[in-house]
């Protein structure tokens, strides 16, 4: 009997041990190339990359980023070859465990030229007008069914490759096209770094911002540790203060 309960009193010990494992000090998570919430460089490694170290750094934990494919950064991660993904939202990656608290937000705007009276209101405002959109991106549910409709018919100038924004902006002044869609950062990111003057392009109209997210392998064995110590850090004032610092000097020109 008392062998039964030494056994018991042992496993009990494991077990805690087990449920409150300790965080790692360095932790590695997966990244699509999606400046400037995340981008491969060292020097400027994107908005939240830089967060979450200044987050993590009080606690003595460093964070690497594997820079890869969104598809195949969600496999990896569900295979266990690392531990989470930087930017995720809840759809995309269902298995994977959520911080309770959004990291940040994205927000997709339509730009037009200051000087238009064209104001949007929805997808059908969009007729008569010739939109600039990314080739093979997707939006927003709306946008994205208008932009499917209207391939074939002239409405819709596709781009793709690099230097998109500065493409945009040449083609908004020179009339070919009347109005783009992006993200917001993404937009004022690649205006500061392509030195694209934007005194004469006007955001017309953001969509609603959607949330995102850190998302880990629930397999982890400090997984619930690491949302719990991210949950309050994110939740704190201070660090959205820092957050909207790191914002401004990705995006303000």
């Amino acid at each position: 009997m008392k062998s039964c309960a030494f056994s018991l009193i042992c496993f009990c010990l494991f077990f805690s041990v087990i449920t409150r494992a300790e965080i790692p000090k360095s932790i590695t998570l997966a990244a699509a190339d999606w400046c400037p919430y995340t981008c491969p460089s060292k020097e400027e490694p994107g908005i939240v990359v830089e967060y979450f170290r200044n987050i993590l750094a009080p606690y003595g934990i460093t964070l690497d980023v594997r820079y890869l494919p969104w598809n195949r950064a969600i496999r990896e991660v569900n295979i266990g070859s690392v531990a989470g993904l930087t930017t995720a939202v809840p759809s995309e990656a269902p298995d994977l465990q959520f911080t309770s608290v959004a990291t940040m937000d994205y927000s997709v705007c339509l730009y037009s030229r200051e000087s238009s009276n064209w104001q949007y209101s929805g997808p059908s405002s969009l007729k008569g007008n010739i939109l600039g959109a990314a080739l093979n991106y997707s939006y927003d549910e709306s946008i994205d069914a208008y932009i499917n409709e209207n391939i074939d018919n002239g409405a819709i100038t596709f781009i793709a490759g690099d230097k998109k924004i500065f493409r945009y902006a040449s083609m908004l002044r020179s009339n070919r096209i009347d109005a783009f869609i992006g993200d917001m950062y993404v937009t004022g990111w690649g205006a500061k770094n392509e030195n694209i003057d934007m005194q004469q392009i006007k955001i017309n109209h953001c969509l609603q911002k959607t949330p995102f997210y850190m998302a880990l392998n629930p397999e982890l064995l400090w997984s619930k540790e690491l949302i719990n110590l991210l949950d309050q850090e994110l939740s704190k004032e201070e660090n959205s203060e820092i957050l909207s610092e790191i914002i401004y000097r990705y995006t303000a020109q």
